[in-house]
């Protein structure tokens, strides 16, 4: 009888032994999970804020009626004297939008814009009014950015 004991302790020691195994794996992959999702999350994030910008961009030079001046910032002039002027610029790691009176951030506040840079592509002749802009913004170690330009549509 006491072999039989014997034997169901070692047992019962190597089951909790292999349990103890299995359950210090899951908890591994469970931590590689939960940081796998926490990085594409970031890297969402990121790209997301500068893909909206972009396109916000894009959107206001192609309705814009003509172009105030390109530098660190650009302004723009619309047919609607309350859109007028409308800037863009870069203000403490954010994308800002002023339109006439009120202002607004179209980057998250997650996400720090590093580089904000406006090029005037236009023809000296007036004929073609066109912005080449760069953002490039980070969130926790991950980084997007995107190059394009605009052209003005109305005139």
């Amino acid at each position: 009888m006491k072999l039989n004991a014997g034997v169901a302790l070692i047992e019962m020691i190597l089951y909790i032994g292999i349990v103890v195994l299995i359950s210090s794996s899951l908890v591994g992959l469970y931590i590689q999970i939960i940081q796998l999702r926490s990085q594409s999350t970031a890297i969402q994030e990121a790209n997301e804020s500068v893909r909206l910008a972009a396109s916000k961009i894009e959107q206001e030079i192609r309705l814009a009626k003509s172009i105030n001046s390109v530098g660190t910032s650009l302004s723009l002039s619309f047919s609607d004297s309350t859109r007028n002027p409308t800037i863009i610029d870069l203000n403490n790691g954010r994308i800002r939008f002023s339109v006439g009176s009120s202002v607004a951030y179209i980057t998250s506040n997650l996400v720090t814009i590093n580089t904000f840079t406006l090029t005037n592509l236009s023809t000296g002749d007036s004929k073609s009014q066109n912005i080449r802009y760069t953002i490039s913004g980070s969130y926790q170690d991950n980084s997007a950015s995107i190059t394009g330009s605009a052209e003005i549509r109305s005139k």
